[in-house]
């Protein structure tokens, strides 16, 4: 791996580097959703100040540039951007540059998110994804993450975003 990875808790004056690396890592799908749907999927994604209230934007730094984000929804009494049962932590976007892809950085943000959620004592991670994800799927089931068909979203009858769950009462 080339040079040192810090991850953290962005800075606020860093959201906008990460949300060009978040909206970058997600364009390849594009064109598998209608323009219109794209449209709307982008503007949510680059929308990080609307997310901070509820979640932490975790950060892959390389070198003073942002390689890699993950937003990740701890344990909160009044969630409103999260469907999780209460004590489950909540995992969305998660984002490497193209560039940078395949060296493990996914991994390591996804791991950050395991790790604060053990601290915080919650019983599982949940996140969402879709047919269309092919890597990011992959790597989830490789981590651990299993199907959690209650949790998923049909925002019509032919799409479902699927929910995974990692439980962390029974894995290390």
């Amino acid at each position: 791996m080339k040079n040192k990875v810090e991850i953290r808790t962005a800075k606020r004056e860093e959201f906008d580097e990460a949300a060009k690396v978040m909206l970058e890592a997600y364009t390849e799908y594009s064109s598998v959703l209608s323009p219109e749907d794209w449209e709307g999927y982008a503007s949510r994604i680059i929308d990080v100040p609307s997310r901070a209230s509820e979640s932490d934007l975790i950060i892959a730094k390389r070198v003073n540039v942002i390689v890699g984000a993950v937003t990740f929804f701890p344990i909160l009494e009044n969630r409103t951007l999260m469907i999780w049962p209460p004590d489950w932590t909540g995992v969305r976007l998660v984002a490497v540059a193209p560039q940078n892809r395949r060296e493990g950085l996914g991994r390591m943000l996804i791991a950050e998110c395991i790790k604060r959620s053990r601290e915080q004592g919650a019983v599982a991670v949940g996140l969402h994804s879709n047919k269309f994800m092919e890597a990011g799927v992959k790597m989830y089931e490789n981590i651990g993450f299993v199907r959690a068909e209650e949790f998923d979203i049909k925002p019509n009858p032919k799409f479902t975003v699927m929910a995974f769950k990692f439980d962390l009462l029974n894995q290390e």
